[in-house]
């Protein structure tokens, strides 16, 4: 139950970590404000059963999984693009985040799958729950991503006017 929590704030520990041991920045707040925020709606469904009690809660939690992982990613990938670790277009930084999110969302799914059938927790429900639960993750990481590269690329438009 506490796994993903457990290895969410491990990540964003070891990645802050690493990144004010090479003398750069945090990540961006608001990202890791979205992750808190996932974790604790993924807590708070398996603590209270919310999964099996509301049929519309595991395509929210897995909608905001979509958003708050390309939040995350995003921000990372633009700290390595600042420092010149990587030079992608502002699209394929936004297509690599959707992609990474997705994959993620699979990782998860195999959590799932483990936690049901060690523990009996009932979070998978029926044979579609898991491609269900990847499409919401792909819309939230989609929706997301459009909007960060367009309020991205309209800053930056701004900047060289």
């Amino acid at each position: 139950m506490a796994v993903p929590a457990i290895l969410g704030w491990l990540t964003w520990f070891l990645l802050n970590r690493a990144l004010k041991k090479s003398g750069s920045q945090y990540l961006a707040a608001q990202a890791g404000i979205l992750m808190l925020i996932s974790l604790y709606i993924d807590l708070l469904g398996n603590l209270t059963s919310f999964y099996s009690q509301w049929f519309w809660y595991d395509k929210f939690a897995h909608f905001f999984g979509g958003i708050s992982t390309v939040a995350v990613l995003f921000a990372l990938l633009q700290h390595w693009q600042r420092l010149g670790k990587i030079k992608l277009p502002l699209i394929w930084l936004a297509i690599f985040a959707i992609n990474l999110s997705i994959s993620f969302g699979m990782l998860y799914e195999f959590e799932e799958y483990f936690e049901d059938y060690f523990t009996g927790t009932d979070k998978i429900g029926n044979r579609f729950d898991s491609a269900d639960d990847l499409m919401y993750q792909f819309a939230g990481a989609s929706v997301t991503a459009g909007a960060l590269t367009f309020f991205i690329k309209r800053k930056n438009d701004k900047e060289s006017c």
